[in-house]
């Protein structure tokens, strides 16, 4: 009995213990809960339920895990998670780079992959270096410079640089040891990238020059070869020429060459055009073969040869042009007048430029032709007066009252020439000459030659009985007449004084004046009718028997053009505007004009001006602006629908308000309050003024009389009143 219990204690206690067993936490488990991709599980076992593990993390990972075993699942609990671990920077190599060919950062398992700079080659085994465990593998690799081959030159060949030893980028230069030898092949080369020279090295040849390719020319003689300092001779196509006369083989630097190079250009001019001239075509300064050329020279210059100021020139096969193309300024050699006072021209008198003055005299019997006081040089080259002098000569008087000279027929004289001479009846030799002599001045002395024994008689004529008598009698001339009675006057004369005071006075006919009241036969001033206004002097004057023109006019007048708001007149201000006269009006900013800009004076009335207003949509300045209110936009022209403003009424037009809002509706203000004074401003008559009679104690007219030119008259009383703020009816102006 005792075995058989404690047989069943083993087994009880045996299934205890496989329970408990069933409950721990496997790897395997842990495997199928978390990603173990990073952890290291090499040493995960089998755990108890409630016990904790560390889980490190697996090779080129950093960090550390906590997980719990709990009922046969496990739990994390803490810790950092396993990230690459970095390996730093992998180091720069001198005269190369390197870029990431796996992963994005220095980071386990990243991959870089270095690169020699242009001109250097890689000398290490591998250019890879790997982020490893332990850190980056391999080492840096070495950028070394491309070196070029050593330089094998003769000995007539200097090289200048380090040719043993050269580098990518290094220059090596070459000259020859002798200067009567030049280099046939390149003056220098240079290392490149891939370790060679740009060229092959030179060598050192006696100066020889060879026969060139010119372009449209050609070589003569048959000569192949040249030596230094030979020329070259050579010549070109048709329409072309050389470009020099000829080329010499000459030595420039290290090479043997041609100087000047042996070159043909197309047959061409060259104009070098100058201020103030004016050519056709215009704006050119190369011409070619048988191109045309018109050049106008400026005021005062021409062509030197052809004294012409306009001329035509071609381009020729040489190159030239036919003539000059310059314009030289015109001269006047000195004259060859022997005339002149001074005539050592070497001395006194030298070349003179155009429009140049000079002053001269001439010799005793001549004067400067046509009074002249100066010379002066002329476009065409020569001196103006020509001649410069002229003979003095006196001209056979035309004197109606000479009767006899000494000879049959009075010619032309010459200078202190005399000419006895005698007077008709009733006249006598001034200055009781004996003889007229030739002036300097090309007149006869005296001058007149004959004279009135008495003075002559103003706008009239004598009538003698006889030469010899003192009585006479005279008449005026036509519109004249005498101051006595009739038509004839008789006087006396005495001691060349006329007695009885024979004078002859106006005698103009009055003239009709259209519109006058009445012109005055004593002054004869001129009076217009009412409604007419005088233009021109008030007074006609009568000159020797005619009337000063022009005459003066009574015209239809009107006063200042009528004011239009938001307009100005285009003209200075005047009072009075004559019959027809027209004026144009002009809108102010922002304003647009509704009728026919101009207005015309029509029977003293001016026609309808026009208006100008805003346009549709828009509001000017409120009326009254600074006079019976202030607004608070101050600056506007115009407001825009809908706009809203404040406003104040001013004294005296405070009268129903103190100021309100007005809005812009459809063009027109719509105002709360309206500023309205005592009494508004009196009203205006067409053709008539008002004037205050009565004021308030602000100032405001509460009476004004009216009144009208003197060519219209009042249609009612001429005083109206203010009552209640309102003025009565106004009178009107009618015309009489």
């Amino acid at each position: 009995m005792q075995l058989i219990t404690l047989c069943f204690v083993f087994v009880l206690s045996l299934c205890t213990f496989n329970v408990v067993k069933c409950q721990d936490c496997s790897r395997e488990n842990f495997i199928s809960q978390f990603s173990a991709e990073k952890l290291d599980l090499s040493k995960l076992e089998n755990t108890d339920s409630g016990k904790t593990v560390r889980l490190s993390c697996t090779v080129g990972y950093v960090g550390l895990s906590r997980y719990t075993c709990k009922n046969g699942e496990w739990k994390k609990q803490s810790g950092r998670p396993c990230e690459r671990k970095s390996c730093g920077h992998p180091g720069d190599t001198p005269n190369g780079d390197f870029h990431l060919t796996f992963s994005d950062d220095f980071v386990f398992g990243a991959q870089v992959e270095y690169q020699c700079k242009t001109g250097y080659q890689m000398v290490s085994r591998t250019k890879h270096r790997t982020c490893m465990e332990q850190g980056w593998d391999n080492a840096i690799p070495i950028c070394e410079a491309v070196k070029c081959p050593v330089i094998q030159a003769n000995k007539y060949v200097l090289v200048i640089g380090d040719s043993e030893d050269a580098t990518f980028g290094n220059v090596i230069q070459f000259e020859c040891q002798s200067n009567q030898m030049v280099l046939k092949g390149p003056t220098e080369i240079d290392c490149n990238d891939r370790g060679e020279w740009s060229g092959t090295v030179p060598t050192c040849e006696e100066i020889k020059c060879y026969v060139p390719n010119i372009v449209h020319g050609f070589v003569t003689g048959s000569q192949e070869e040249f030596k230094e300092n030979d020329i070259l001779r050579y010549g070109c196509s048709k329409n072309y020429t050389p470009v020099s006369r000829s080329s010499r083989c000459t030595k420039i630097g290290n090479k043997a060459t041609w100087s000047p190079p042996p070159e043909c250009e197309e047959v061409k001019c060259r104009l070098l055009q100058k201020e103030g001239t004016r050519y056709k075509p215009s704006g050119r300064s190369v011409f070619y073969l048988d191109e045309r050329l018109e050049i106008k020279c400026p005021k005062g210059f021409w062509d030197l040869i052809s004294k012409a100021v306009e001329k035509e020139v071609t381009c020729n096969d040489d190159g030239k042009w036919s003539s000059s193309t310059d314009c030289e300024q015109i001269t006047c050699a000195p004259p060859d007048d022997t005339h002149v006072k001074y005539g050592n021209w070497d001395r006194r008198w030298r070349t003179g430029r155009f429009e140049e003055k000079k002053y001269y005299q001439c010799i005793f019997g001549y004067k400067p032709t046509n009074g002249a006081t100066f010379a002066k040089c002329t476009n065409d080259g020569t001196w103006t007066p020509n001649p410069l002098c002229q003979e003095i000569t006196c001209a056979a008087p035309h004197d109606n009252l000479v009767s006899h000279t000494s000879l049959t027929r009075w010619r032309t004289g010459k200078l202190n020439d005399q000419n006895d001479y005698q007077c008709k009846h009733g006249y006598k030799p001034t200055k009781d000459a004996t003889f007229a002599k030739c002036t300097v001045d090309g007149t006869w002395t005296p001058n007149p030659l004959c004279e009135e024994l008495c003075p002559p008689l103003t706008n009239g004529f004598i009538v003698r009985e006889n030469a010899s008598s003192s009585t006479f009698y005279y008449s005026c001339n036509e519109n004249f007449k005498p101051s006595t009675r009739g038509w004839w006057g008789m006087a006396t004369c005495k001691d060349k004084k006329l007695s009885g005071d024979p004078t002859c006075t106006i005698n103009c006919q009055i003239p009709d004046i259209p519109n006058s009241k009445a012109v005055s036969q004593n002054n004869m001033k001129v009076t217009c009718k009412d409604g007419y206004t005088l233009v021109g002097t008030n007074t006609i004057k009568c000159t020797n028997g005619e009337l000063e023109t022009p005459l003066p006019e009574c015209k239809f007048t009107c006063g200042p053009p009528p004011k239009v708001d938001n307009a100005i007149v285009k003209i200075p201000y005047q009072k009075i505007f004559m019959e027809e006269s027209r004026v144009n009006y002009e809108c102010r900013n922002a304003f647009v004009m509704d009728g026919s800009h101009e207005i015309t004076c029509i029977n003293r009335i001016w026609t309808t001006p026009p208006t100008c207003k805003l346009p549709d949509n828009y509001c000017g300045t409120p009326a009254g602006t600074g006079k019976k209110m202030q607004i608070s936009d101050q600056g506007e022209k115009r407001y825009k629908e809908g706009h809203e403003i404040f406003y104040k009424c001013l004294h005296p037009h405070n009268y129903k308000g103190s100021g309100g809002k007005a809005i812009c509706l459809n063009g027109q203000w719509n105002k709360t309050v309206e500023c309205i004074a005592s009494c508004p401003d009196p009203p205006t008559i067409e053709n008539g003024e008002a004037k205050t009679e009565s004021e308030d104690k602000d100032g405001i007219a509460t009476v004004v009389s009216y009144t009208c030119p003197t060519s219209y008259t009042l249609t009612s009383p001429k005083e109206i009143s203010c009552v209640n703020g309102e003025w009565e009816s106004p009178p009107e102006c009618k015309r009489k």
